[in-house]
């Protein structure tokens, strides 16, 4: 089985959102510090909760390119595996034998750059890959439905 990488593509939808959110946290900090914090706590505190902040703004720009570099995805006859996690490594298997949904989705950014996302569901549960080129999940859910036809026709016989 041949792993592959995310669309690099994901990397700046990722980046994009998490700046927003960065932008949205930061707002809400120096609202929050210039009206309440800055009057009722004493110069060190102001310090340290100017330095943690500014740690979370900085992993909210770094960890898409960590995330991304810590992502992959493969698949033959038999199973999928996704691979990801920065912190806590996640690797997921997944049978073919189980699958019962295989679907393409794309957000309005996702539109944008021209990638997909992919919804993988079983009895038990769902999982996505996020950042894949249109090809590329169109090509794999060919050919999951050719694995299944080929599956239902054996079974038929």
């Amino acid at each position: 089985m041949q792993y592959k990488k995310l669309n690099q593509r994901t990397k700046i939808i990722w980046l994009i959102r998490n700046s927003i959110v960065a932008l949205v946290l930061l707002l809400l900090f120096v609202f929050f510090y210039i009206n309440i914090l800055s009057k009722e706590v004493n110069d060190i505190v102001n310090i340290i909760l100017i330095i943690l902040f500014s740690i979370i703004e900085v992993l909210f720009i770094v960890w898409p390119f960590l995330y991304f570099n810590n992502y992959s995805y493969g698949y033959d006859d038999k199973r999928i595996v996704i691979n990801y996690g920065v912190i806590f490594k996640h690797h997921i298997v997944v049978p073919v034998r189980q699958l019962q949904d295989l679907h393409l989705y794309a957000t309005p950014l996702m539109l944008i750059f021209k990638i997909d996302g992919m919804i993988i569901s079983t009895a038990g549960s769902n999982f996505s890959i996020a950042g894949i080129k249109k090809d590329d999940g169109e090509t794999m859910i060919n050919d999951f439905e050719k694995l299944l036809n080929e599956r239902l026709d054996a079974n038929n016989e």
